[in-house]
């Protein structure tokens, strides 16, 4: 059996959560580049069995369940360290990287994982954004069984090596095997031909690594695929077989990397605490991996924002600043004192004293209102009201909002409205349980879904989705409690 290696952890706190501003950094330890690695593997993967997943839908097949796993085990080994990890898919681009298996239920595994965010480049490179650093990959040997993986990472080769395993016995190409060499229980010598398969009206020898005896698996005209398990061997001297060690150190585990919320750690500005938790719930909705731990941080996070005085003032200067040169100047410098002067008060405001300042966000709305009434060339005036939209939408939850001390009342309940629908989307196309079975006969006629809908279309995932829903019921309800 392996032994294992205790020494450095997998991960690091920095390296935990991304963040909204992206730094950059050159120098990677392994095990960095280790997770790295497996989130390209599970990328790379996601695509490829999803890409199947709709040929089969194509083709009117009803798919196999198993392409769309939320959770893929990946082992690699570099720098004679083996690492056995999970990653698990979070939301379209989002996984969490962990060291698998360590007596934890297998749900439990993505808690002390590592967060990486995965997107693929326009030049076939992949963008890896960890701990809120965005490292570029190169994959310049895809991973087999004969030479392993190499990447460019951030300029400098990384390679990983095969697993150097002489007990069992594989092909690395695909074929069909035309004759055993030697009978089922022979013993052979070091780089003895057991075995011969034909590849493309070729036959090659098929040879052992090390001395020992050979266990078949597959009978003579058997097809084959690269990488199958063809016969097992059992080495005459095992402890002269050198192999890699495996990692089984634990994951650091630090901020919100595993899903938790860290209220002692810096405070996020509300408004992307606010996306971060929508966009998490939106992709526990569409069939995506949410451990029960993630649920409760997103609704922490949502807590947290939504009762936040300045989320308003946020989102609102947000496109409010994109609007600079582009609207009157007057009407630019009105819109940001009031801003400003919102904040000036604010900051004098002693903590916790008195009733939290409330942003007058109807004031915006109106100042819009008056400009553009004010407009008198029909077009022009339709050019303002386009131009100014995203501005005057952002400003209108809060002008609507009643419950007390929860400025975001009314933003997050038509957040959860728009959650719930697609929710609901989602489930009409299975309605009849999992799987394609469910649709109805206009379903059936529509286009072949985006990711989203692939993801809903399994139950693999830690927590049924009409699970996520009760808790975005309870919430709407305890804000109108204030």
């Amino acid at each position: 059996s392996s032994s294992s290696w205790r020494g450095g952890e997998l991960g690091s706190p920095g390296m935990m959560r991304r963040r909204s501003t992206i730094k950059k950094e050159t120098r990677l330890n392994a095990r960095a580049q280790v997770v790295i690695g497996a989130s390209v593997v599970a990328f790379d993967r996601t695509k490829e069995d999803e890409e199947k997943f709709l040929e089969s839908l194509r083709k009117g097949q009803l798919p196999p369940d198993s392409l769309l796993t939320a959770t893929r085990d990946v082992e690699l080994i570099l720098e004679g360290i083996k690492y056995k990890l999970r990653t698990t898919r979070t939301s379209e681009s989002d996984f969490i990287v962990s060291v698998a298996g360590r007596g934890k239920k297998e749900e439990d595994d993505d808690d002390d994982g590592i967060v990486t965010n995965v997107r693929r480049l326009a030049d076939e490179g992949y963008l890896i954004d960890i701990g809120g650093k965005s490292h570029v990959a190169y994959l310049t040997s895809r991973p087999d069984a004969a030479s392993g993986m190499r990447l460019n990472v951030s300029g400098s080769t990384v390679a990983f090596s095969p697993d150097y395993d002489p007990t069992s016995l594989r092909t690395d190409v695909a074929g069909k095997l035309v004759k055993r060499l030697l009978p089922d229980g022979s013993h052979a010598r070091k780089g003895e031909p057991y075995g011969e398969i034909e590849v493309m009206k070729m036959f090659m020898p098929l040879r052992v690594e090390e001395a020992g005896v050979v266990n078949w698996h597959v009978n003579e005209g058997a097809a084959l695929a690269a990488g199958d398990l063809i016969a097992t061997l059992e080495l005459d001297n095992p402890e002269n077989v050198q192999t890699a060690v495996v990692f089984e150190g634990e994951l650091a585990v630090g901020g919100l990397g595993g899903g938790g919320f860290d209220e002692g750690g810096p405070k996020r500005r509300p408004h992307l605490a606010l996306r971060e938790a929508v966009e998490s719930l939106r992709s526990g909705m569409a069939g995506y991996a949410m451990s029960e731990d993630m649920l409760t941080s997103a609704m922490e996070m949502l807590h947290v924002a939504v009762t936040d005085p300045s989320l308003p003032v946020f989102e609102i200067n947000e496109q409010l600043s994109v609007l600079s040169g582009r609207i009157d100047g007057g009407l630019f410098e009105e819109l940001s004192g009031m801003i400003s002067d919102f904040n000036e008060r604010s900051a004098k405001q002693e903590s916790g004293a008195g009733v939290p300042l409330r942003f007058p966000a109807e004031k915006v709305t109106e100042s819009l209102a008056v400009r553009a009434e004010s407009i008198e060339d029909p077009s022009e005036r339709s050019a303002f009201v386009a131009l100014t939209s995203p501005l005057r939408d952002s400003a209108e939850p809060y002008t609507k909002s009643r419950a007390a001390g929860v400025p975001g009342s009314e933003r997050v309940l038509r957040v959860f409205l728009d959650v719930l629908r697609e929710w609901i989307s989602y489930e009409r196309w299975f309605a009849g349980g999992g799987g394609g079975g469910g649709q109805s006969s206009d379903d059936r006629h529509h286009t072949v879904p985006s990711s989203r809908w692939i993801a809903s279309s399994t139950n693999n995932v830690p927590i049924p989705r009409h699970r996520a829903v009760l808790p975005c019921l309870s919430f709407i309800r305890s804000l109108y409690r204030f």
